[in-house]
């Protein structure tokens, strides 16, 4: 029954979106975006960065630094083998 209706709430919430948008909905749909990527200081130049902003990237080598006292690419390499290497300390990776 759960498969049943889980079918049937894909085609009644499915199908009026499978119709074109409107100029309407698509400059709702883009100015909805900007501004969750206002929200978020993100760029609005490119679509998909995955690189990270310069800000977010200071913050992540001054917590590595605080938290683990990395300061390197061969000191950060070295503390994820040896956590790697302590079974019971798996979690503190993720």
């Amino acid at each position: 029954m759960t498969r049943l209706r889980t079918v049937l709430a894909f085609v009644i919430l499915g199908l009026p979106c499978a119709g074109a948008w409107t100029s309407d909905q698509k400059g709702w749909a883009l100015g909805t975006g900007g501004i969750l990527t206002q929200m978020g200081y993100e760029r609005h130049d490119v679509l998909y960065d995955n690189a990270p902003s310069p800000a977010a990237e200071r913050e992540g080598r001054s917590q590595l630094a605080a938290w683990w006292d990395v300061h390197t690419k061969a000191e950060l390499l070295s503390t994820i083998y040896s956590l790697l290497s302590e079974q019971g300390d798996r979690v503190l990776i993720v």
